[in-house]
């Protein structure tokens, strides 16, 4: 059974880039000056959650929590996840980590 929004196989891709890379980009635009001075935690703590959430997805997926369709990834595994899901793991812990910073700035 295929999910309720198929694109073919670029599904997956397609919507984390809409959603999270672009959402990425046009905070960098708009924020630059104030996440610039803490890329090094900003990375340190996608890397951190890079390695904690693809774990997590490697066992969910080995485990039959959850699964993905190869109808609907570019169809590159790597360690039984598509590559999309990498992408969604960085640029999620990244979006999530430059709206924080952006939060707690008080300049």
């Amino acid at each position: 059974m295929l999910p309720v929004l198929y694109l073919g196989h670029f599904s997956y891709f397609l919507l984390v880039f809409t959603f999270l890379v672009s959402i990425n980009i046009l905070v960098w635009i708009l924020k630059y000056k104030v996440l610039i001075k803490h890329v090094k935690v900003l990375y340190l703590c996608t890397f951190i959650s890079l390695i904690v959430g693809s774990l997590w997805d490697i066992f969910a997926v080995q485990a039959k929590i959850w699964r993905f369709y190869e109808e609907t990834t570019i169809g590159i595994f790597f360690v039984s996840l598509p590559i999309e899901e990498y992408l969604f793991i960085l640029s999620g812990a990244f979006a999530a980590g430059s709206i924080t910073i952006i939060l707690i700035d008080k300049k």
